[in-house]
């Protein structure tokens, strides 16, 4: 940090450099355990925060349908 900085923009560069560690951090995970990390109670669901996070990063929505059957049995 320079010397020169008054100490707003010392405290702005501290705040850049948090966020900028704490969005890193985010994208390292996965949707859902971002989402698991961002869930608050009374606010969206982990499901919808995980939604939201797939779609921000350009990710195709989960099927959470449950398992299909791909394989039907024969004979």
């Amino acid at each position: 940090m320079s010397n020169d900085m008054t100490p707003r923009q010392q405290a702005i560069s501290a705040a850049g450099r948090v966020w900028a560690a704490g969005c890193a951090r985010q994208a390292a995970l996965t949707p859902r355990e971002a989402a698991e990390e961002a869930y608050v109670p009374g606010g969206p669901s982990v499901d919808e925060l995980e939604r939201r996070i797939r779609r921000r990063r350009g990710l195709p929505p989960l099927d959470r349908s449950g398992p299909t059957n791909a394989f039907p049995p024969t004979g």
